[in-house]
């Protein structure tokens, strides 16, 4: 996956994390699940033999309570020893690929 960075100048393969205006948790989620979908939304993964959904892709939802929300789909490959290695169980994601969101995801 594309690398984050904190501080400094992106490279190719690099999103500056906007850290300013990621100032709470739906704000982080929203901004690292839109950059996950625009890197891999074409992607293609074999879940049954025969059949393959996108591996990211959100809808645009009205609530009844007036909000609009954005429903996400995602799907991430993980090691498989995820459930039986302790530690920190997001650093059990694998890497899909080396692609920048581009400017529209830094800061």
């Amino acid at each position: 996956m594309t690398a984050v960075i904190y501080s400094g100048t992106p490279t190719s393969i690099q999103n500056l994390a906007p850290i300013a205006s990621l100032t709470t948790l739906e704000r982080l989620i929203m901004w690292a699940l839109m950059l996950y979908n625009r890197i891999n939304k074409a992607r293609d993964i074999p879940l049954i033999e025969g059949d393959s959904v996108k591996q990211s892709s959100f809808q645009r939802f009205e609530g009844k309570d007036g909000n609009l929300y954005l429903g996400f789909t995602v799907f991430l490959p993980i090691a498989t020893d995820y459930e039986v290695i302790a530690g920190q169980p997001w650093t059990h994601a694998i890497e899909q690929n080396t692609a920048s969101g581009g400017i529209g995801f830094n800061s």
